[in-house]
């Protein structure tokens, strides 16, 4: 007799939450995203950046899978990203 089992993707994802996540430290962070530390601290400040978890008062870390998250969701197009809105700066 064979058994099927089913699987609950709402039981998996908790499970998978129950782990340990993998986190990354600034210079990392800054190899994955190629922008500046200011812009960085700005986006993070914005909302429009996963915020990162200080460990001790000189270290700052962020999970590697809210950063994946992050970079999924940029808008695209078929031409490749959307780039940002420049409200608010003076057009020439």
């Amino acid at each position: 007799m064979t058994r099927r089992i089913e699987s609950n993707s709402d039981t998996e994802t908790q499970a998978n939450n129950d782990q340990p996540q993998p986190m990354i430290g600034i210079e990392a962070v800054l190899r994955l995203v190629p922008i500046s530390r200011t812009t960085l601290w700005a986006l993070e400040r914005q909302g429009r950046f996963p915020k990162g978890f200080y460990i001790s008062n000189n270290r700052k870390l962020w999970l590697v899978s809210e950063i994946r998250d992050w970079q999924r969701a940029l808008p695209r197009t078929a031409e490749g990203y959307v780039r940002p809105s420049r409200a608010g700066k003076r057009q020439a």
